[in-house]
This record gives structure tokens, C-alpha cells and sequence, in this order.
């Protein structure tokens, strides 16, 4: 996967070095060496899965009209908690804050769940039994409910999606989702299974769309 550094500082060093020894490749772009040409030429390409946007505030607006050429995902690193001038831009993409100092482990994390979803980029809307499932914005709807759903309840729901009508073990899930070693004892699965399950019948009236097989495993149906 390969991530792209946006910022106005040198900063950045510890952060690309991570991410570098992690197996990822890393480009970065200074908007104060770089020419603002050189910038949308970057964000324009499709080369970047990742754009991370460090500490620029209301200078990525001009920006914009690139990013909705884009269909990658960004991370945004901020020292502020004035947000507001992404609120345009967030009905868009998925994004993912963060504030120094920096949990580098977290940022690999998420990096890792949205390379899960990344192909999935071009089908905003997915329909479970009538219920949408928008994948820009995280969130299960119909014409009078909106539920959010949490990072992991998000990453497992699609992957169940991912593998419709297929049963998928607790180890698939646990390497797939969580990147976890299957032999670690947890009931993780579980316990975000159920919350799915409750999501779907107590906000949408849908029971046993996620079924168990003793046994086996599980399977969206």
C-alpha cells in the first residue's frame, strides 16, 4: 500500500519511517517546498490508497476540487480541535483523526482496516434486506433510521458482506478483521457479533440476518 504524507513542516520523519519499516511506501509533499502544482499533480494521481494531511487547517480547502477527483482515503493529523472548515468535505470521504502526540500503532492499524475497504470505494451504497449500508459515511439506514456504526462493528459488517453467503470461521474473522493470531483466547467476535445482530432487530426489525454455525462459524445470509 502506498501512503502519501501532505504537511508544511519536517516533522514527519519518525511518522514515514514507521510506516516505511511497516512494508508501506511513503511519499511526502511540503506545501512550503513544494509548488502547489506538484501537490494536486500528487492527490490527482491513483497511485496513494492513504493521503495522511498533517496540521494544514483551512489551507486544504484550496485543495478541494482535487481530492473530489479522489477515491482514497484520508488520515488527519491536527494539533486543533477547530474542525469546521472539514465539514464540506466529510460527506465524502472516510476520515480519521488524530492529535499529537502521535499512538503510531493506531495510525498502522487504521491504515490496515481501510485498505480492507478500499475496493469497496466505488459501491457507496450496499443493500442488506432493504437496509442501506453506506460505506463513505459508516453508517445502516432506511427512510427513517441512521445508525453509525463503530470502527469494528463497520470492518466486521463488511467483511461478512465481503463473504455473503459464505460461512466464515471466529480464526478468519479474528485474521481478517482484527489482525489477530487465532490462538489468543477472546471473545471479541462475540461480542461484536451481538451488537450487530441487536443493531439490526432492534433498529430495523431484521433477525437472524447473521446466523451461527455450531461449529463452523458464521454467515451473513
Amino acid at each position: 500500500m502506498k501512503c502519501l504524507i501532505l504537511s508544511k513542516d519536517q516533522n514527519n520523519t519518525f511518522l514515514k519511517n514507521f510506516l516505511i519499516k511497516s512494508n508501506f511506501e511513503v511519499e511526502e509533499a511540503n506545501m512550503i517546498f513544494d509548488s502547489e502544482n506538484i501537490v494536486r499533480d500528487l492527490l490527482c494521481s491513483s497511485d496513494f490508497q492513504v493521503i495522511i494531511i498533517d496540521r494544514l487547517g483551512e489551507e486544504i480547502l484550496k485543495f478541494k476540487s482535487d481530492f473530489l477527483t479522489s477515491k482514497d482515503y484520508f488520515m488527519i493529523i491536527n494539533d486543533s480541535s477547530d474542525l469546521d472548515y472539514l465539514v464540506d468535505l466529510n460527506d465524502e470521504f472516510t476520515f480519521r483523526f488524530y492529535f499529537w502526540p502521535l499512538n503510531y500503532n493506531l495510525i498502522l492499524d487504521d491504515i490496515k482496516a481501510l485498505s480492507r475497504v478500499k475496493s469497496y470505494m466505488e459501491f457507496r451504497n450496499i443493500y442488506i434486506k432493504g437496509v442501506e449500508f453506506n460505506l463513505n459515511k459508516r453508517v445502516l439506514k432506511n427512510k427513517d433510521k441512521e445508525i453509525l456504526l463503530k470502527n469494528k462493528e463497520f470492518e466486521l459488517l463488511l467483511y461478512l458482506v465481503n463473504n455473503k453467503g459464505r460461512v466464515v470461521s471466529k480464526t478468519n474473522i479474528l485474521e481478517n478483521v482484527w489482525d489477530m493470531n487465532a490462538s489468543i483466547m477472546t471473545n471479541t467476535v462475540d461480542v461484536h457479533l451481538s451488537k450487530l445482530r441487536k443493531i439490526f432487530k432492534v433498529y430495523f426489525d431484521k433477525d437472524s440476518l447473521i446466523q451461527t454455525i455450531p461449529c463452523v462459524g458464521y454467515v451473513l445470509t
